[in-house]
């Protein structure tokens, strides 16, 4: 499929970005966004979903019934990245936070190794009536 610019240098700016503020707070800037854990948390949430949403391939077909492995891994990470965030809204720690920063910055990464290197399936041509 080969990385493109529109795609994953958006998504790779966004998680650039997300571990600015990281680290803005582990340095101890007093900025607004980066002084509270819970802005952290919701901030990465939606800034996870904006790398999915720029960053994914498209690849997501409702009218098939069976979703591949790549599939289930992501939901499954999204969804304990949602809830993770939601504990760190309830509970503003860093050993939630961290994880939750990290879990974002591992699907970043496993999303664009797979745009680099995993060939998409070819799409089957539409069938038509006779």
């Amino acid at each position: 499929m080969g990385l493109r610019w529109k795609k994953d240098g958006v998504a790779t700016l966004l998680i650039a970005g997300l571990a600015a503020i990281a680290w803005a707070h582990h340095s101890g800037w007093d900025w607004p966004v980066v002084a509270s854990l819970r802005v952290i948390a919701l901030v990465a949430f939606v800034v996870g979903i904006a790398i999915c949403v720029i960053g994914g391939d498209g690849s997501y077909d409702p009218k098939v019934k069976r979703v591949g492995a790549w599939w289930r891994i992501f939901l499954f990470h999204g969804a304990l990245a949602f809830l993770l965030m939601v504990a760190a809204l309830i509970w503003p720690k860093s050993i939630i936070v961290v994880p939750l920063l990290a879990l974002i910055g591992v699907m970043w990464l496993a999303v664009t190794i797979k745009h680099a290197f995993v060939k998409p399936a070819a799409k089957a041509a539409p069938k038509t009536a006779k």
